[in-house]
């Protein structure tokens, strides 16, 4: 690589092949903090949406106190509400959204209540977390 003592066929001073490595260096650097960047943020994601659900009961809303209700574009959001939400350990999720709240969010499960309150209803899915298990 030409050096800051090289020079061009007209005498002029070339300063590509240092330049060149400055920033080959400064961009490697940029690239390795990038991606430990990334790779935290990954983790952090991780670690906060471990979960796992029950989602065989559609077509089914449970009849219960909700507990609170959000506005949400698709039943996994729903979920993921209620995962960061401390009480929340089920959902009644509304399949049409018609710009009001249709996610409810729940602290009673079905497996703890009697099952006359789980009402069939095709506007509805309803879902309960299995883990975490919240009390």
């Amino acid at each position: 690589m030409p050096n800051i003592d090289d020079h061009d066929k007209d005498g002029k001073a070339v300063l590509i092949g240092r330049t060149t490595t400055m920033y080959l260096k400064y961009y490697n650097l940029y690239i390795i903090i990038a991606r430990i960047v990334l790779v935290i943020a990954q983790g952090q994601a991780s670690e906060s949406l471990d979960f796992c659900f029950n989602s065989t009961l559609e077509g089914f809303r449970f009849n219960t106190t909700v507990l609170m209700t959000k506005g949400v574009s698709q039943w996994m959001e729903c979920i993921m509400e209620c995962v960061k939400e401390p009480c929340c350990r089920s959902i009644n999720y509304k399949k049409t959204f018609q710009n009001e709240p249709n996610c409810e969010m729940l602290h009673d499960v079905i497996y703890n209540t009697s099952e006359k309150v789980l009402e069939r209803n095709s506007s509805y899915d309803y879902v309960y977390l299995l883990d975490p298990q919240k009390v």
